[in-house]
C-alpha cells in the first residue's frame, strides 16, 4: 500500500486529477499506483501460495537444480539453496519468538508504542535485541548440531525422492509463462 501511495502522490504526468500544491494526483500516478499493487499483490499471493502448497525441503531441492548450471563458474548451489531452506523453515518460529518475547514484554509493563517516535524506536529495540539474541543461539545450536552430524554440504548426498519434471508442472510452466507475457505486455501497454 505504501508503494502505491508513494507512486500515487509523487508521480507526475498525463492529466492531473487533484493539485493542492506539493501533493498532486495525475493519470499517470494513478496508472503506476495501480499497476504497482497489483503486481506486488500478485507476487506475494504467489509466494504464499507456493509456500503453503510445496514442502520446504522440495522448495530447497528445485532452487539447488535451478542453481546447479552455475557450479561450473564456481557458485555454490547447494550452500545457497541451504540458506533458503534454512531461512524458511525458522521464519514461523521467528513469528512465534517475536509474539512470546512481546507477550513478554507487556507482562513486564513495558509500554510498546506503535508510533515511529523515539518511544517507538526503543519500544522495537526492546523486542529486536531479545529477538536477535534468540536467533543467535538457533543459529549456534543449528552449527552444533550438523557438526556433530558430521554435515559436509552436497557431497556423497542422495536423495530417496529425486524431483522428476510431470505433467501438471509442465501445465504451472506454461500458465506462469502466459502470466509473464501478459504483466509484459500490460506494462508495456500502460
Amino acid at each position: 500500500m505504501l508503494t502505491a501511495l508513494f507512486n500515487l502522490f509523487f508521480v507526475k504526468g498525463g492529466e492531473v486529477y487533484v493539485d493542492w500544491g506539493w501533493l498532486t494526483i495525475s493519470s499517470e500516478g494513478a496508472t503506476l499506483a495501480a499497476f504497482t499493487a497489483v503486481r506486488l499483490t500478485l507476487l506475494l499471493l504467489s509466494g504464499s501460495l507456493l509456500t503453503l502448497t510445496t514442502t520446504t525441503l522440495d522448495i530447497t531441492e528445485a532452487f539447488e537444480r535451478l542453481l546447479a548450471p552455475l557450479r561450473r563458474i564456481g557458485v555454490p548451489a547447494h550452500e545457497f539453496a541451504l540458506v533458503m531452506g534454512i531461512a524458511l523453515r525458522f521464519l514461523p518460529q521467528f513469528v512465534d519468538e517475536f509474539r512470546t518475547i512481546r507477550a513478554a514484554q507487556l507482562s513486564r509493563g513495558a509500554k510498546l508504542a506503535s508510533s515511529p517516535t523515539r518511544s517507538g524506536l526503543s519500544s522495537l529495540t526492546s523486542l529486536l535485541v531479545p529477538l536477535f539474541a534468540s536467533a543467535f543461539r538457533h543459529a549456534d545450536t543449528l552449527s552444533a548440531a550438523m557438526d556433530a552430524r558430521c554435515y559436509h554440504g552436497a557431497e556423497g548426498r542422495t536423495r530417496l525422492h529425486p524431483l522428476t519434471f510431470a505433467k501438471r508442472d509442465a501445465i504451472a510452466a506454461a500458465f506462469l509463462a502466459v502470466s509473464l507475457a501478459l504483466t509484459i505486455v500490460l506494462s508495456v501497454l500502460i
